[in-house]
């Protein structure tokens, strides 16, 4: 492209890759470089700077960013090569900028790898475009906040940096644990703790053995001590962790503890040189925002009380209520016991006895062989239909490059595939092998067989997590409990008493003739088909 006095235009090219959850599946900056430059070439022209930094396109104040918008008020370049117009801004300051400086000449073109944008074209899509990826970055802020206080009401922390002994556990399958003890490091930094604890060595002495014993950090040196200090306080070490840090909400841990919490105490008392004993923290199974209040939005805390009587008898009571940090709520609190009774009511709406949870697997087992052959066949029909589509995209691009295709064509064709090609890729994600359907149902089934014998014999932590799994979204409003129940146990909750009394007429079911009749009448049923 040329401009009225036929020099060729300058370019600069722009790459960026934010160091943010936002880009995970964007391409590396090394990628874009060595596409777009590919590109240029192909279209001859002209990149005189290329720039690149990793930064969040959703964030005002690129560095790098800024550098480019100076060279293009200075005259220094004329136009911008980037691979996508997400990578110049996911934020409506920048977007604004780059279109106002195109519409006014002083960008005279944007190359992009699907398209090019000159002052005189309807910058209407150019708008859109831009309006999605902010609208995206956004959604994915909202969406990423909302998983990570999910993942700390599971009881695994999701700071991204943990104390040292502990890793998280990337690659983890179902029912893994997601945080894991780090190799040898764990071993090595609980004799440290253990050792400060117990007072046989100092935190000083502690420090040096640490590191004789071959403690080193994920990058192979050495601990700080300000790192060292700072991780032998955290309380993660004895299983609980705040989540934001500084907000005072605190967790149950599921990850396993290096210490207890009187020995996190005794590590307190040798560091800060204090001889009295700390009051005892309490733990709560409901607490650390797994409850919300919905006229506040605040979250349900405990609130433990003591009561003397006047015969001299102390009794001990919690209840639950808003933590009012946002100002006056009216909702009154509730005592655990009465909330435990509600909880147990959803917990016997889900249960089921052990006679439908072996016939409803047998029968969904018998399904299985005919379902993967289907599946089987499915992807690799959608495979191949993907393959296909891909051939298409690259003819046209070859295409378009040897101008064979003019440009207003090659841009409604190359839609139309894209859309085609996220379609069959969606449908070969969505696509869930048999075998993994039935495990589900396995895992779902078991809980729902054994949850009330748990509820109400369990800790505080296994009734929290019986809670967790029961569903998600739990408000008490006028000290009622509600929940949204998950999906396969809503389904159950629906059906679990006629399931019961279907057993109760046939009992004993040890007999014989009396579980012959009970399966007999459950194959006819058809109202258990869903």
């Amino acid at each position: 492209m040329t401009n009225k006095n036929e020099r060729p235009l300058r370019y600069v090219l722009y790459a960026r890759k934010s160091t943010d959850s936002e880009d995970r599946q964007v391409a590396s900056i090394e990628s874009q470089i060595n596409e777009m430059t590919k590109r240029a070439k192909d279209l001859n022209l002209s990149i005189i700077k290329t720039m690149q930094e990793s930064s969040s396109g959703f964030h005002i104040g690129r560095k790098v960013f800024k550098e480019m918008i100076e060279m293009i008020n200075a005259k220094k370049v004329d136009g911008i090569i980037t691979w996508k117009l997400s990578r110049l801004s996911r934020n409506p300051d920048d977007a604004g900028r780059i279109m106002g400086m195109l519409q006014r000449g002083e960008i005279k073109n944007i190359r992009t790898s699907d398209r090019s944008w000159s002052p005189e074209d309807n910058v209407m899509m150019m708008y859109i475009e831009f309006g999605i990826t902010n609208q995206f970055s956004r959604d994915l802020s909202i969406d990423t906040k909302r998983g990570l206080k999910q993942k700390a009401e599971r009881g695994w922390s999701p700071n991204a940096r943990l104390p040292i002994g502990y890793k998280h556990n990337v690659y983890q399958s179902l029912e893994e644990d997601e945080i894991v003890p780090d190799g040898e490091n764990f071993n090595i930094v609980q004799s440290c703790l253990k050792s400060i604890a117990t007072r046989r060595l100092t935190p000083v002495e502690a420090y040096t053995e640490l590191h004789r014993k071959g403690f080193r950090t994920s990058r192979g040196k050495k601990l700080a001590k300000s790192t060292y200090y700072r991780n032998i306080k955290n309380k993660f070490y004895y299983g609980v962790f705040e989540y934001p840090q500084g907000n005072s909400d605190w967790y149950v841990g599921k990850h396993k503890p290096m210490i207890t919490e009187e020995e996190h105490n005794q590590i307190l008392e040798v560091l800060g040189g204090s001889i009295k004993q700390r009051p005892k923290r309490h733990e709560f199974a409901y607490n650390g925002g797994l409850i919300k209040c919905p006229e506040c939005g605040c979250s349900i805390i405990a609130d433990p009380k003591v009561k003397e009587c006047i015969n001299g008898n102390i009794h001990n009571y919690t209840y639950y209520r808003c933590s009012k940090k946002r100002g006056k709520c009216s909702q009154k609190a509730l005592e655990v016991k009465e909330l435990e009774k509600q909880l147990m009511d959803t917990v016997s709406s889900v249960s089921i006895p052990q006679e439908f949870h072996q016939w409803a697997i047998e029968q969904l087992g018998k399904d299985t062989q005919k379902d993967n052959a289907n599946h089987t066949e499915a992807i690799n029909k959608n495979r191949d239909q993907l393959s296909k589509c891909e051939n298409r995209i690259d003819r046209l691009v070859d295409s378009w490059l040897n101008q064979h295709v003019p440009q207003n064509v090659y841009e409604i064709k190359l839609s139309q595939l894209e859309k085609e090609k996220k379609k069959l890729s969606g449908l070969i994600l969505e696509q869930v092998p048999p075998e993994t359907k039935l495990d589900k149902i396995e895992e779902v089934f078991s809980f729902a067989e054994t949850v009330q014998d748990k509820f109400e014999t369990g800790d505080k932590r296994t009734k929290r997590n019986i809670v967790m799994y029961l569903g998600s979204n739990l408000t008490l409003h006028n000290q009622m409990l509600s929940m949204e129940i998950q999906k396969p146990l809503k389904v159950l909750s629906e059906v679990s008493e006629e399931i019961r009394e279907t057993v109760h007429r046939f009992e004993p079911v040890e007999l014989s003739e009396n579980k012959e009749g009970l399966l007999d009448y459950w194959n006819t049923c058809t109202e258990w088909g869903g």
